[in-house]
């Protein structure tokens, strides 16, 4: 979650930075998406490297294996068996592969999305722009992080969704 929250955030930063309003050229959006990429890819590279480590611990032999005890063992050994250092490994790589992808994801998503559910009178759905904004319209809540917290959530369980209706579209 460490990686969504971040790019979301720092996608509103950047759009900020940018002045990509609501109706920003798609250039604009799509640097917008690559700078947050970047920065979450940066942000989320640790927790990246304990998921690989924790998932490819059980392919090994068992002499082998890290035997970590949960993802916060693995960072701690890793910081003190391997030093802070070991946190960037593949950093290049993963934040090249974020910026190309929020390039295009936070971009597209922005506008609108299919709609996932059966309901009529719901013809699209929006992503994390769309939370934020509504979220913003009520009295609980207010542009902080628990806002971009709660935006990103909606945001990502959307294209949870969203992902799931392809399965099931295409089964």
């Amino acid at each position: 979650m460490s990686y969504s929250m971040c790019r979301f955030w720092a996608y509103d930063e950047s759009k900020k930075i940018l002045g990509a309003g609501k109706d920003a050229p798609a250039w604009k959006l799509a640097l917008a998406g690559s700078m947050a990429g970047g920065i979450a890819g940066f942000v989320g590279n640790p927790g990246e490297i304990v998921m690989v480590r924790l998932q490819g611990d059980f392919a090994k032999p068992p002499e082998q294996r890290f035997n970590y005890k949960h993802c916060f063992d693995a960072l701690f050994r890793m910081v003190r068996e391997e030093g802070v250092s070991s946190l960037g490994r593949g950093v290049g790589p993963n934040v090249f592969r974020a910026v190309l992808m929020n390039a295009s994801q936070l971009a597209s998503y922005g506008p609108f999305f299919d709609s996932i559910t059966n309901l009529t009178d719901i013809t699209l759905l929006y992503s994390y722009d769309f939370f934020k904004a509504e979220l913003l319209k009520t009295n609980y809540f207010h542009d902080n992080i628990l806002c971009h917290f709660t935006a990103s959530f909606a945001a990502v369980c959307l294209v949870c969704c969203d992902v799931m209706r392809k399965y099931t579209d295409s089964a």
